[in-house]
């Protein structure tokens, strides 16, 4: 007993040390925050579920707890939230604190300025739950207070200026700032002004700040969206990439939390996503990637015989291998249909491959989930396969690529009609022949032998009907 206190203290007494290093430091929460969620340890998600957060927003801001819903019940159950929704005022914060103790719990009082700082009543009743030291953090997340042409700058300096002044009152509370959301009124350059007084201020004064605007005015592919009203480019990428936005929070109305408040789905989401991360660095995780394996893009294709998976690493460390796990719903079911063995350590590109011959006339999801040699494991990637008649021509990537020799090919048919598949050397001279027929709508593969050319750099071109596509190829010896 007397050695698991011992233990219990050490650890108390390192997450006291390395929050206070946090609050020395200060975090800003932005876009690039959105793509390491997928990194956080699990330990650091366990730690973040010793947090009670009180929460006053207006509409925009419910876009958060939409999202860290969406995660648990649709991305990963240990994930978990607890919320107590109280939209009146609330004298007994005890009260207010979900019973469960492993989650991350929120007393949400759905607040707007006058209820929380910017009248004494407000800043009484923010008082209350501070005073009460049941709780880690609060915050206030805006709606569209500071859009328009007026001169803010006194209204948000009252708001920074109070906000400290309660830090400093309650010094076992800290308080997380937000930047306004970008609401597409006309005069953006006066939102990203004000804005900007706000994020100024936290990396002056080393606060933490979950940049609300920068989040969702960037994809995850990196592209900037200004002057964003909604999510303006959310339902393109969705379009684009169908497995990322399944069973979405729909948009609606405010205060409902299975709905995004004035936005798309997605971009609710990743608000969760970022703020699970800022929970885990609060919790004293220090950002830093450690990564067994770095891997670029799970692909699929349908093959003669079934669907074939590939996939390659860059780089691997203590890499046991990869689970193949496979649904019909992209975010439940999901069964191991296979395993493929890892490279351990390695420093070279690896490629692997994977043939699900148990599929029919159906659509897949399928993933993998790297294991390494401790039994640790991580989910990477989702793509989904649609066994069913391809609805356009597409001559896929070759595999292997760089290959010795041998290599397949494959592509896709949505109709009948005259195909040829030929390749040409660096110079466009054709090499060979491999297809000259007319062929019914499918899915087919060719293999390549390559025996007899010379190492370099090779073409290869599908034409069908009107359609041409190329691909290159790179044969090595």
């Amino acid at each position: 007993m007397i050695k698991h206190s011992k233990y219990f203290f050490i650890v108390v007494g390192v997450f006291l040390f390395l929050n206070s290093i946090l609050k020395a430091q200060g975090l800003v929460i932005d876009h690039t925050s959105v793509n390491q969620f997928q990194y956080i340890p699990p330990q650091w998600i366990e730690a973040a579920k010793k947090f009670i957060i009180h929460y006053s927003h207006t509409s925009h801001g419910m876009q958060v707890m939409s999202g860290l819903e969406y995660i648990e019940k649709n991305v990963d159950p240990k994930y978990d939230i607890a919320a107590i929704y109280h939209y009146v005022a609330q004298p007994e914060p005890a009260k207010s604190i979900p019973s469960t103790s492993n989650a991350l719990r929120f007393c949400d009082t759905g607040r707007k300025p006058d209820g929380y700082w910017a009248t004494e009543a407000g800043l009484n009743e923010t008082r209350t739950y501070a005073a009460s030291g049941l709780f880690n953090f609060s915050m206030f997340g805006w709606c569209g207070e500071l859009s328009g042409s007026r001169d803010l700058k006194a209204y948000i300096n009252e708001y920074l200026t109070t906000l400290d002044g309660l830090e400093k009152e309650f010094p076992k509370m800290r308080f997380i700032y937000f930047t306004a959301p970008t609401d597409g009124f006309p005069a953006y350059s006066l939102l990203r002004q004000n804005n900007d007084q706000i994020r100024e201020y936290c990396k002056k004064n080393n606060k933490i700040l979950f940049d609300f605007a920068d989040i969702e005015s960037w994809d995850p592919d990196g592209n900037f969206y200004p002057q964003n009203y909604a999510c303006s480019w959310c339902e393109d990428w969705c379009q684009k990439h169908p497995e990322d936005c399944t069973n979405l929070p729909p948009f609606g109305d405010a205060g409902i939390p299975s709905c995004c408040p004035h936005s798309h789905g997605f971009n609710c989401y990743i608000k969760g996503k970022a703020f699970w991360y800022m929970m885990a660095r609060l919790a004293g995780w220090d950002g830093q990637v450690i990564t067994p394996v770095e891997m670029m893009r799970l692909e699929g294709h349908v093959v003669e015989g079934g669907i074939e998976l590939t996939w390659s690493t860059t780089s691997e460390s203590n890499n046991y291998g990869f689970e193949i796990q496979r649904s019909q719903n992209i975010n439940t079911n999901f069964k191991t249909i296979g395993f493929v063995s890892g490279k351990g350590t390695s420093a070279e590109i690896n490629q692997y491959r994977f043939l699900d011959i148990s599929v029919g006339n159906s659509t897949y999801y399928y993933r993998l989930k790297q294991i390494d040699s401790n039994g640790n494991s991580s989910i990477l990637n989702t793509i989904r396969i649609d066994m069913t008649i391809p609805f356009k021509i597409h001559l896929n990537q070759n595999f292997p690529n760089p290959f010795n020799n041998t290599t397949t090919i494959s592509y896709n048919l949505p109709e009948r009609g005259d195909v040829q598949l030929i390749i040409y050397d660096i110079v466009g001279k054709k090499v060979e022949q491999l297809v000259r027929e007319n062929q019914t709508p499918g899915y087919y593969n060719i293999v390549w032998n390559a025996k007899d050319l010379a190492s370099g750099y090779y073409f290869c071109k599908l034409t069908a009907g009107l359609i041409k596509e190329t691909i290159n190829l790179q044969l090595i010896k």
